[in-house]
Order: C-alpha cells, then sequence, then structure tokens
C-alpha cells in the first residue's frame, strides 16, 4: 500500500543506480532522556535516466518509471508525501507539472535553496476523482544547461596488462572562489598491492600536501588496505589522487565470477561540509576556507 506498490522489481533493478541501505542507531525516549530505543530507518535510492531510455525526450511520468500510480497511502503511515523539485520553474516558463498542488516548500540542500512541490497522500484531493495519482511532467523546450553539484567526484582503475596499474581518484569543487576541505577514504582490496610512495596529490597541475593521512597496509586474505586523508580542495579545482599498484597472484578458487571482466574496485567515500551560497557574507567567504588551520 502507499508508495510501496511502486517498488516494482522488473523496473528498480533496470534503472540507472539504486541503492537500499538500513541504518540503526540508540535514540531518546523522550526530551528528557529518561529511557533509550532503537530507531530503525530503511532508505532506497534510485536513479532513471529518462532522457537516455525515453529516446532523447526529458518528460516523465510515475507510471512511466515504474508502471504504476497511486491510490492510497499506507493506512499505517503518520506521513507520506511525494516531492518534486521545481526550483527553476518559478513561473511555468520550463516545464508543466499535473496535477498541480498549492503545496509548497522549500529547504537548504547542499549550500542551495530549493524549492519543492509537495503531494500529500494522507489527503483524499491528492488523488481527485479518478482515485488515481499519475504525476506527469512535460517539458516546454529542449535545451538549457545541467546545473552542475559543488562537489563530485569520479574513479578509474588505469593501466594496461595484468600485472601493474594505477587508481585514479578525481575530486571536483566547483565553487568559483571557496576552498574546502574533504575527507577522502579509500578501501582497496588486498590483491591489489599499493605502492604508497607513489601516492600523488595534485590540483591545478601542483601538488596538494593533505593536513591529515593515515595508512593502514592490508593484509592477504584478512583485510583491505585503508587510506583516510583530508585534502583542502582549492575553488574552481580538479584535484586528482592517484596512487600506483600490483596485482597479486591469487589462487584459482580466489578468482570472483566473470574474472574476464576485470577485477572491480570499490568506490572511495568522501565526507565533506560543502559551504553555503544562501545568504552568505562574500567579504568573510573570500578570505579564508571554511576550516582555518
Amino acid at each position: 500500500a502507499g508508495l510501496a506498490v511502486l517498488l516494482k522489481s522488473e523496473k528498480l533493478f533496470h534503472s540507472s543506480f539504486h541503492s537500499e541501505a538500513v541504518h540503526i542507531r540508540p535514540i531518546c525516549k523522550d526530551w528528557q532522556c529518561s529511557g533509550t530505543a532503537w530507531e530503525l530507518r530503511q532508505t532506497l535510492g534510485v536513479v532513471f535516466d529518462l532522457y537516455t531510455s525515453g529516446q532523447g525526450k526529458k518528460d516523465w511520468s510515475l507510471f512511466k518509471m515504474f508502471s504504476r500510480t497511486l491510490t492510497e497511502a499506507c493506512p499505517l503511515a503518520s506521513s507520506s508525501k511525494i516531492y518534486v523539485d521545481v526550483t527553476d520553474n518559478p513561473e511555468g516558463e520550463l516545464f508543466d507539472l499535473t496535477p498541480a498542488t498549492p503545496i509548497f516548500d522549500t529547504a537548504v540542500i547542499l549550500g542551495d535553496r530549493r524549492t519543492y512541490a509537495v503531494y500529500d497522500l494522507t489527503k483524499t484531493e491528492t488523488f481527485g476523482q479518478l482515485r488515481s495519482l499519475n504525476l506527469l511532467m512535460r517539458w516546454k523546450g529542449e535545451g538549457g544547461d545541467m546545473l552542475r553539484p559543488l562537489l563530485h567526484a569520479e574513479r578509474y582503475v588505469a593501466g594496461f596488462g595484468l600485472q601493474t596499474g594505477e587508481i585514479h581518484t578525481l575530486i571536483y569543487n566547483n565553487h568559483p572562489f571557496r576552498a574546502f576541505p574533504v575527507l577522502l577514504l579509500e578501501s582497496v582490496p588486498w590483491y591489489l598491492r599499493l605502492y604508497i610512495h607513489t601516492l600523488t596529490i595534485t590540483s591545478k597541475s601542483r601538488e596538494n600536501t593533505p593536513s591529515f593521512i593515515h595508512y593502514q597496509p592490508s593484509k592477504d586474505r584478512l583485510r583491505p588496505h585503508l587510506l583516510e586523508m583530508l585534502v583542502q580542495l582549492p575553488p574552481h579545482s580538479v584535484t586528482e589522487v592517484k596512487v600506483q599498484f600490483e596485482r597479486a597472484l591469487l589462487k584459482w578458487t580466489e578468482y570472483t565470477p566473470d574474472p574476464n571482466h576485470g577485477f572491480y574496485v570499490g568506490s572511495s567515500v568522501i565526507s565533506a561540509l560543502v559551504p553555503s551560497v544562501v545568504a552568505m557574507d562574500l567579504n568573510s567567504t573570500k578570505e579564508r576556507p571554511l576550516f582555518s588551520s
């Protein structure tokens, strides 16, 4: 019931990206914290590339993405809402969103103020006379630049042959004048033996010395390499982190399925406090970065 009817495996697993997570943490039962309880939170993130799969059209709808529409809220849910980002469409000049809703909400996401159209599934008028909600967005024209996030990253493995290679991590700071630090965590499988003396960090073709670095070497068949560092990202720059490695000799039973595809290296983890661009003092932000040494 409710939003769960959209969780159709045929559509979810044919998306461009999906991620499931379970978060468990202790919380206070009341404001005086007289006792503790456990909070369970389940999240599901899905990315649909409708522009590619839709023959170059950016239009989308719930039925197009999930092959289903919404007919009711979950009876056990105290809150059930759908948010659609309409920040760049204040006057409706870019796209039409149907059915229309009178409820809007604003929030600051990664330093950017966003406006959302809100559909409250606990209200019967949300579903209309047909008792079915199928959100539909139609773009009035093509074109326009895609918004770039202030911080994003990519990672790949370079080299040729089966013996050596190099791991490249690119971190982009698209802020026009603000530098800020990021904490980069690398977990590399044990069968890729890192040469830490080859570790280099460059920004704008110059060496970028990390403020903090921690390395825990791997143990064969027991634990992976752990590399953690605090790096300052200059404004409007691309910071490249690269390190060379050598592949270990594996037993034939230790090869992963489909080894002809190569050996996959897990993603890095980046933690950062992205500077806000909302109501900030330009004089103070230009003087120093987010964290001063």
